[in-house]
């Protein structure tokens, strides 16, 4: 079962982007006639078309704005789960075609968390910002710092349960922690390991180290088997494993985001339209199990400019709490396995896992050598970073920081 089953409906406004206003009719950031709105469908693909080029990567403009209109219509961005933002002038005159002045854009995804304390575990809702942009030529004039400071002010009531507000919201920096850090949005820790893709004579190298490799019980994943039954398992392990922590850290909240289905084919809506669109291939495994400890890997791929930009993503590393057999093993056959995909398709930046647990990084430095997998710290890209509202000062930790909850 195809994550684009049913999808190709999709309605494209013709539209480019607009020419950037001159510098005389730009307004001051402190403008009091500067607003927040959700864009219309028109300026949607317009703020597409103005950021295509930074973010399109190896897709044309075109397939890059189909790309971005197809990810607004899954199961995790439909009815309204997608918020899209511009930052405009009231004052201005609108184009010949109706749409107001862009000065900034963004988007808000919703999503289904978790906050716990002492042991009570409490389903939040929350939200991911990403697709923060402002165009080169209206750089250096306050606009994405006045559109954050708005942004985090509406992200507090936005989308929340009748007379209730947020608990935290999220996003995923490009530009360094500072930015962002000043609007409230603190950078959370962002460790990270990769090693390389594997062929099959590595492999079968592999097999004869004294590293305890069964891969007699690795199957492949499926989308269905990750709606039918991964994804509930993982969900339900992570319900589990933060309110256990959090009876252990009494006083500190534990916060996460939901590892269910419809992230996960979020991402796996992503990879397919750029297979198809690069490739004209269908991607169908999304990742592997041992059916003997109940362990599991769910990936996701990425298409960058070169073969050395493309990486297979961990989505999401499942570890039952009370695993049983050779846990250790057990992930190193997963990782092996991973390796092997990552080389069908090409992929030089090779495997890459956010938030490894220490038995995820052994089982893989078993695998590469423990000099080839470093654990890397993020501060420059894709810095998880976190606004806790309910106590702007409050120690906080994030479980399973990993990229299934990245937008």
């Amino acid at each position: 079962m195809g994550s684009l089953a049913g999808t190709h409906d999709e309605e494209v406004v013709n539209t480019t982007a607009p020419d950037p206003l001159p510098p005389s009719e730009l307004p001051a950031s402190t403008s009091s006639t500067i607003s927040l709105l959700l864009a219309t469908p028109l300026e949607r693909f317009q703020c597409w078309h103005i950021n295509s080029r930074s973010w399109r990567a190896p897709l044309s403009a075109a397939q890059y704005v189909s790309r971005e209109a197809f990810l607004g219509r899954q199961l995790l961005t439909q009815d309204g789960n997608i918020s899209y933002w511009i930052l405009t002038d009231t004052s201005l005159s609108h184009g010949e075609d109706g749409a107001r002045p862009i000065l900034a854009s963004c988007e808000t995804l919703r999503k289904d968390g978790y906050l716990a304390n002492h042991g009570h575990l409490e389903k939040v809702v929350t939200h991911g910002i990403g697709s923060v942009f402002c165009r080169p030529e209206y750089r250096g004039r306050g606009y994405a710092s006045r559109m954050m400071t708005e942004l985090a002010k509406r992200m507090e009531t936005w989308q929340q349960p009748k007379c209730s507000g947020a608990s935290f919201s999220m996003l995923w920096s490009d530009i360094g922690t500072s930015f962002y850090d000043c609007h409230g949005w603190k950078a959370m820790p962002s460790a990270h390991i990769s090693f390389p893709a594997a062929s099959e004579e590595i492999s079968a190298q592999l097999r004869d180290q004294p590293v305890q490799l069964d891969c007699s019980h690795i199957q492949e994943l499926h989308a269905q088997d990750l709606q039918i039954r991964v994804c509930p398992e993982a969900t339900a392990t992570l319900e589990a494993k933060i309110r256990m922590q959090s009876e252990q850290r009494p006083g500190v909240p534990q916060i996460a985001i939901q590892p269910n289905y419809e992230h996960m084919q979020w991402h796996h809506a992503r990879e397919e339209f750029q297979a198809r669109a690069l490739f004209d291939k269908e991607p169908y495994v999304k990742g592997v199990e041992d059916t003997a400890t109940g362990c599991a890997l769910i990936w996701s791929r990425t298409w960058g400019e070169s073969s050395q930009k493309n990486k297979l993503h961990v989505l999401h590393t499942m570890i039952p709490l009370r695993a049983d057999g050779d846990v250790l093993g057990s992930i190193a056959a997963l990782l092996l396995r991973a390796q092997l995909e990552a080389k069908t398709w090409d992929m030089g930046g090779g495997v890459e896992i956010w938030s490894p647990e220490p038995t995820v990084v052994e089982a893989a430095q078993s695998l590469a050598g423990k000099e080839n997998v470093p654990i890397k710290i993020r501060d420059k890209e894709s810095v998880c970073s976190l606004r806790y509202i309910v106590s702007r000062n409050e120690e906080v930790d994030w479980v399973a920081n990993e990229k299934y909850a990245w937008c």
